[in-house]
């Protein structure tokens, strides 16, 4: 069957298909392959070129770390993360929030965090919350971030859960309950 995949993939990307250009590359991509792997990346490029948010995020994973084929650039990487955040993906615009709360620019992140919640990232959620925690970018308050921390717990968000446990535990933004 991936045969079969990988063929109507090709179809697509010959009739220039982001959509099939990024699956084509996804599945052709090889490390260890340098004329695989530059064929796969110059799939992805004409998918990102074309707005397929997918294409310009991989791109923008691979110039963050760099690969055999392609040199690190992390102005590049994150001019590609950010066309993919325009473009409406949420694992791009929470990978921007990080960076952003990496580099000190909590508003940005808050902004990053926010559209990545938007179009649904769970979490960012947490992330959010996190900021709230700590007062980085707004305004410390630890009854927000309990909320936020409670939502992405409520979603499944592992991290949101353990500290939803402390604030409880420790009665940090929300009443003292062992029970809870």
């Amino acid at each position: 069957k991936l045969l079969k995949v990988a063929e109507e993939c090709r179809l697509g990307a010959q009739h220039e298909q982001p959509q099939a250009q990024y699956l084509l590359a996804t599945l052709e991509y090889d490390e260890s392959d340098n004329e695989a792997a530059n064929t796969a990346i110059e799939l992805y490029r004409k998918s990102a070129a074309a707005g397929y948010a997918e294409a310009s995020y991989q791109l923008g994973l691979f110039r963050y770390e760099g690969t055999p084929t392609m040199a690190k650039n992390r102005d590049l990487s994150k001019d590609l993360l950010a066309e993919a955040c325009e473009g409406k993906l949420a694992d791009a615009c929470l990978l921007m929030g990080d960076l952003s709360e990496l580099s000190q620019a909590y508003t940005d992140a808050m902004k990053y965090y926010e559209q990545a919640r938007e179009l649904g990232s769970r979490e960012a959620i947490y992330s959010i919350g996190s900021l709230y925690e700590l007062g980085l970018g707004v305004a410390k308050n630890k009854e927000t971030a309990a909320k936020y921390y409670e939502d992405a717990a409520m979603l499944g968000v592992n991290v949101a859960q353990y500290h939803l446990f402390w604030f409880y535990y420790k009665g940090i933004g929300v009443k003292r309950s062992y029970k809870q």
